[in-house]
């Protein structure tokens, strides 16, 4: 499931970091445990954050790398086999609706043409990147998926409930696709992203706490 590949992003972070060796050598064990499992993922976002888990270890230049590395491209590979299957020319997207953390998957591709750039991942990382994009911004402000009914394809997108985690996860994804890019293209749709905690969104409030850290829970119609 989803959370199966968080967890692995979270210690590959750990193991990927200066944090004290005792620290990194659990991650890096539990990581170990977890390989073999880590090949049955079907679950598109658990590959996704898998994916990301193994270029964060690959850039550390931690060894580990080398043995999830395939793991990894198999991973690129269904996704991109999802979006052959479920792509419409009015819906580039890799299945027939859209529900939460929408844009680590575009994110996801994005991270590996940056490790196989002859492979069709690039392609298909921009095509859904871009409908994300449009499908997210109104009135130049980002607005995401609301996850009371998420939004399926021929059908209207749920304005609400919205989550913090789209906001973070599209920042992040604009982010990879200036890195992988070496451009400034995406630029803008990390600045609406961001400042979807700091009130410019559908409902001009502020959701993050700058003196204590904190954010809300999200955006309803009420608040």
């Amino acid at each position: 499931c989803d959370c199966q590949g968080q967890a692995v992003l979270a210690l590959a972070e750990v193991l990927g970091s200066r944090l004290p060796e005792s620290f990194r050598a659990v991650a890096g064990e539990l990581i170990k445990t977890a390989l073999p499992t880590l090949a049955e993922l079907r679950s598109l976002r658990a590959q996704a954050y898998l994916i990301m888990a193994w270029s964060h270890l690959w850039k550390a230049d931690v060894p580990l790398a080398r043995g999830l590395e395939g793991v990894a491209k198999q991973a690129a590979l269904r996704l991109t086999d999802a979006y052959e299957r479920s792509h419409r020319p009015e819906w580039p997207w890799f299945e027939s609706r859209m529900t939460y953390a929408n844009a680590v998957l575009p994110h996801s591709l994005f991270v590996a043409a940056e490790r196989w750039p002859d492979g069709p991942f690039m392609n298909v990382a921009e095509q859904t990147f871009g409908f994300l994009v449009r499908e997210t911004t109104t009135n130049g402000l980002f607005w995401p998926v609301g996850n009371c009914d998420w939004y399926a394809r021929g059908e209207p997108k749920s304005p609400y409930d919205q989550q913090p985690v789209e906001a973070s996860t599209m920042a992040e994804a604009a982010l990879a696709a200036c890195t992988v890019r070496a451009e400034a293209g995406h630029r803008p749709t990390f600045l609406r992203a961001h400042a979807w905690f700091e009130g410019r969104n559908s409902l001009g409030l502020a959701l993050f706490d700058p003196l204590t850290g904190g954010c809300c829970d999200g955006l309803r119609p009420d608040g």
